[in-house]
């Protein structure tokens, strides 16, 4: 028995260090492919030199087709792409999202919450950007909603709580659940995010015990209140000065600024543009864009692509007093768009671009399985970076179901306002049609300054090629329009400084793409108002 134990370990010790052997001869070879990598790409020694690049592919822009629908959303019809039950028409029927000033009024919604359906439940949760957990008499997680949901379901809830383990976030949440079953009453209290030593941020929260059960094993609920600007900053998240950020990657400073961002400032509306008056004045024709960096995007206000598509609207129809709004915020992702609508809805739209997608997608490089190796292995951040990621069929499912449904909500509530919708497909450069030190650049560059060290450009394009196919599933079940960007816009570093973002050449391209996909649904527009007007004339 003892031979065999030792014999045992003999085999383990051996096997454990050829196994060290081989992984420090990948991270030679790793080493020396990165080294050889940085002295030979043109590319890569003009980022590390802070040089502008050299020329690389050609642009490359195809004429665009685009198909409208003989009856458009929020114009002629408003359709309703999910389940709908009197619960979810009454959540609905609150409009976009407003803070509830009155805790007591806040905490009568929240108790309301359990007498709504399954559907409903999630509609509210995501309108609201409220993490809802669901706990039975064993104090166990049952069920979970909104945006976020992800995070607290299965396995990720257990590893949630390990990650958490120490900070007092889980331990705050059960103390208030016991305390709220043990007195029956609502019990209101805060989480410091990520430790109460040092927070970021304090987040307000409740748990509501359930008084009538419609679903069995429901016990107690927490709300759980993710909204930006109600969030407390801590003394470890405050924000400079000179920041043009009232909540970063959510809301601007409004009448910016600033030396820090020289071609950027903003309106009193905090958007990055010029000013618009609200409410919209009789006659004006609006278009709100929205989306995140790659809407605001450019060297100054004047050359983004709303600003470049307002001046050649204005051109197109002449006689027409046509609004185009930047409402771009940097970093956003849809949930957090969601709670944007009663700010984008103050804006009167007649039509809404939606340009979105790629922060949805980043959010797969935030998870820890998919870094693991890449953070730790210089050769698997070069070799098999993609090693961990998930599978194209499980993006697609996460996709649908974390961007997919808020876009749908947000199609829903623009429609009920009487705009329409269009869905403009993001643009990446595409592994396949560019060099192959372009593509080194892309991936060094990315893992480098955006910090992703498990980012591949060609596994990145799978899932925006993906993610642009949910867009185009999404506008043909509201009735809207779908512009293929990403379809008629290839290139290189002429065309994108990253993965994602453009030069001011592709952003001046994109714009033409996007005038040639609402000119066809605006001239009929147009045309049907005016024989409207012919016919009451007459």
């Amino acid at each position: 028995m003892k031979k065999r134990l030792l014999k045992g370990l003999s085999t383990a010790a051996v096997v454990f260090l050829w196994g060290l052997v081989f992984v420090l001869c990948l991270e030679g070879a790793a080493l020396l492919y990165q080294l050889r990598m940085e002295r030979t790409n043109p590319f890569i020694a003009a980022y590390r030199a802070g040089q502008p690049l050299p020329p690389g592919s050609s642009m490359s822009v195809a004429p665009v087709r685009v198909s409208l629908p003989l009856q458009v959303g929020g114009w002629d019809a408003h359709p309703v792409p999910f389940h709908m039950d009197d619960d979810t028409e009454k959540v609905l029927s609150w409009g976009p999202y407003a803070p509830v000033l009155d805790n007591a009024a806040r905490n009568a919604r929240c108790a309301d919450f359990f007498q709504l359906s399954t559907t409903a439940r999630e509609v509210y949760a995501r309108l609201g950007k409220e993490m809802v957990l669901i706990f039975d008499a064993n104090r166990r997680l049952v069920k979970a909603y909104g945006s976020d949901k992800f995070f607290f379901e299965g396995v990720q809830w257990l590893l949630f709580r390990a990650a958490t383990c120490g900070t007092g976030v889980v331990p705050a949440v059960y103390k208030a659940v016991d305390a709220a079953l043990e007195s029956g009453a609502v019990q209101e209290f805060s989480l410091y995010w990520p430790n109460p030593r040092e927070p970021l941020a304090v987040l307000s929260a409740v748990c509501i015990p359930v008084n009538r059960q419609k679903a069995e094993g429901e016990v107690a609920g927490v709300f759980v209140n993710l909204n930006p600007d109600e969030i407390v900053s801590g003394p470890a998240g405050q924000l400079p000065e000179d920041s043009r950020w009232v909540v970063p990657h959510f809301r601007f400073k409004p009448n910016y600024t600033g030396e820090a961002h020289p071609g950027f400032s903003t309106n009193s509306l905090g958007f990055r543009d010029v000013e618009r008056a609200v409410p919209k004045p009789a006659g004006v024709f609006r278009i709100l864009c929205v989306g995140a960096s790659t809407t605001q995007e450019g060297d100054a206000n004047e050359t983004t692509y709303p600003a470049l598509l307002e001046k050649r609207l204005g051109a197109a129809f002449p006689g027409r007093v046509i609004e185009v709004v930047d409402a771009g915020i940097p970093g956003i992702a849809t949930p957090l768009h969601l709670l944007r609508l009663a700010d984008y809805s103050a804006l009167e739209p007649d039509l809404v671009i939606i340009h979105a997608g790629v922060n949805d997608t980043l959010l797969m490089y935030d998870a820890w399985r998919v870094n693991l190796l890449p953070s730790r292995l210089r050769s698997a951040r070069w070799f098999f970076p993609s090693l961990t990621a998930p599978s194209l069929e499980s993006f697609r499912a996460f996709h649908r179901e974390y961007m997919v449904r808020n876009l749908e909500l947000m199609s829903v509530l623009f429609q009920r306002q009487g705009a329409a919708v269009a869905f403009a497909s993001i643009a990446w450069p595409d592994p396949r049609t560019i060099a192959a030190a372009e593509r080194q650049y892309y991936n060094y560059q990315s893992q480098y300054t955006w910090q992703f060290p498990a980012f591949e450009l060609a596994t990145y394009g799978d899932y925006m090629d993906a993610s642009n196919r949910l867009l185009q599933e999404t506008a043909a079940a509201v009735n809207g329009i779908y512009i293929p960007v990403a379809e008629n816009l290839q290139g290189g570093t002429s065309l994108f400084t990253d993965f994602c973002h453009m030069t001011q050449e592709g952003i001046t391209a994109k714009a033409g793409i996007l005038f040639e996909g609402v000119y066809p649904l605006l001239e009929k527009k147009f045309a049907a108002e005016t024989v409207v007007e012919t016919g009451s004339g007459g």
